[in-house]
């Protein structure tokens, strides 16, 4: 059976209770098919394939809200695994693309989340952050990610590591002095454990003339 549908999110958020969650049309289009099969659970004999769109999500944020542009997926359900692949999205004046994986989803789950930034915009950034953020300092440039991200059954399993890249430069903000700009480069790989609570910034460092500044910072209990 084929099947087409139009959601608006925003009806999650008030049914969940959570105001974070995205909201705007998102249409789903696909296939579903069920076997009935002996020993076989309803969920390991349900195949679902699928696409999902939507021109405009927006995440509402204390500061500045969230928009997310053109967002595509395909989706599969298939012997109990669920994937989401060729997430693609703009926002933040670049693009995000992702691939999700959960396997054994009535048993031992098993998910991994792999993503990239590209070309976000660092005053984007900023003004999401809201006014305050650049109320000293205004900062223009690019942030390139990439962030792979694996957890168990629980979310308190999750382990994460990303590499983020900075290529910008900061002045002083229009109600500061006037002054030069200052390149502001940097490469930061925070890795998360969450059955620590522990953020971990390894290798890291921020580039700015005349010094260089390494990260060796842990935060966590």
């Amino acid at each position: 059976a084929t099947y087409q549908a139009v959601v608006n999110s925003g009806k999650f958020q008030a049914v969940l209770k959570n105001t974070s969650l995205p909201s705007g049309l998102i249409h789903l289009s696909g296939s579903i098919n069920y076997q009935n099969e002996p020993g076989k659970t309803l969920l390991a004999s349900t195949t679902v394939h699928g696409k999902l769109q939507s021109d405009a999500l927006t995440i509402a944020r204390p500061q500045a809200p969230l928009d997310i542009r053109d967002v595509n997926a395909k989706y599969a359900l298939e012997n109990c695994n669920a994937k989401v692949n060729a997430i693609h999205a703009r926002l933040l004046g670049g693009t995000l693309d992702a691939n999700l994986t959960v396997k054994d989803l009535a048993g031992s789950s098993r998910s991994n989340l792999r993503a990239t930034l590209k070309s976000i915009s660092a005053s984007a950034i900023q003004a999401m952050l809201g006014p305050s953020a650049r109320q000293y300092y205004s900062v223009n440039g690019t942030v390139n990610a990439t962030a792979d991200a694996a957890w168990g059954k629980s979310i308190d399993t999750l382990i994460a590591n990303a590499e983020i890249k900075l290529a910008a430069d900061m002045k002083p903000a229009e109600s500061t002095q006037t002054g030069k700009s200052v390149p502001l480069n940097g490469l930061i790989h925070p890795r998360y454990i969450a059955s620590k609570e522990a953020l971990p910034f390894p290798q890291s460092h921020l580039r700015t003339p005349p010094p260089t500044v390494s990260l060796g910072l842990y935060a966590g209990p």
